[in-house]
């Protein structure tokens, strides 16, 4: 427990805020419950795989905490952080215990909009859009995170070149605090990562709304979505976005799905992975390919319709579109 909260300590001033809150949330909920009273030079492959335990079919040792299991993954990448650490400071804890093997959770499903339902909530958008309809339009044609979209201004986007320019982004953080209950407070930082800060091209369509809704708002340093100096945090965002949904008569749906569904209709529409992959902001083209980009069902069909035995046939393996 005193090697992590040395650790936590001098993480502080190293890593960006939202970064460290994380990393606070993790150990004080999760790993000093676990192991604070764990001799550190013990700190090898068996206590590391009580983090791992509460995976679909895994066994949780008797008195163990029950951490949530999509959040294992992640104590165990801290827990090897710590380790390293103390390896480097004081010889022991070996980073090799911490490469265990075990059940890999499988990744949730990714949320994105059906066409037709993408359809039908552009057209309410249309027949009502202010600067809060637009703001969800610029998500499902950009890929924009709802903090970027937050956080973004008018003086963020050049309206002559027809470029939006990610820089920032708003994220509530919870700050633990050792003596007390846990408390939130919102803050404005840099974008995720550094591939997050992006220059992203805008239609036409969206550089005359946002023209006019430039004009109306007077100041450059205005936010874009309240068209004033006044922000709308993230969560008051989102209840709104739910609203819409529902008076367009659309189920539920996470706000990210809008950044899904912008990633496979680039795929879709035939735009290069590399290509999304950096309007997304995503530090390499895997993360697209795995995370975020889900060919439909729809484009399979097509696709292996070219290779029906009626097409070899007839097109020597091509398709009657090729020929």
């Amino acid at each position: 427990g005193a090697v992590m909260l040395l650790w936590l300590n001098g993480k502080k001033s190293g890593v960006k805020p939202s970064t460290y809150a994380n990393y606070a949330a993790i150990v004080q909920n999760h790993l000093l419950p676990a192991m604070g009273d764990l001799p550190a030079e013990r700190l090898t492959t068996g206590p590391g795989r009580r983090i791992r335990r509460t995976e679909p079919g895994g066994a949780r040792r008797r008195g163990a905490p029950a951490f949530p299991p999509r959040r294992s993954p992640t104590n165990l990448a801290v827990l090897k952080l710590i380790a390293d650490y103390a390896r480097e400071r004081w010889a022991f804890c070996p980073t090799r215990s911490f490469a265990s093997t075990g059940p890999r959770l499988h990744a949730p499903a990714i949320d994105i909009l059906p066409p037709e339902e993408q359809a039908k909530l552009e057209s309410h958008l249309l027949t009502r859009l202010d600067s809060y309809a637009l703001g969800v339009l610029l998500t499902l044609y950009t890929g924009l995170r709802i903090g970027e979209l937050c956080a973004l201004r008018f003086c963020d986007i050049d309206l002559e070149e027809g470029l939006l320019e990610v820089n920032g982004t708003m994220l509530r953080i919870r700050e633990t605090r050792p003596n007390g209950p846990a408390r939130t407070r919102l803050l404005i930082d840099a974008p995720k990562t550094r591939s997050s800060k992006r220059k992203i091209p805008l239609s036409q369509f969206f550089v005359t709304e946002i023209s006019a809704l430039r004009r109306r708002a007077g100041r450059a340093t205005d936010y874009l979505l309240t068209a004033s100096e006044q922000f709308i945090e993230p969560r008051n965002y989102y209840e709104r976005y739910q609203r819409m949904l529902r008076e367009a008569g659309l189920p539920p749906h996470s706000f990210h799905a809008l950044r899904h569904t912008f990633a496979t209709r680039c795929i879709e529409n035939g735009l290069d992975p590399k290509s999304v992959s950096e309007l997304l902001g995503h530090a390499n083209v895997r993360i697209t390919l795995e995370r975020y980009v889900h060919p439909s069902l729809e484009g399979k069909r097509k696709f292996l319709e070219r290779f029906s035995p009626a097409n070899r046939g007839q097109n020597g393996g091509r398709s009657p579109e090729d020929s």
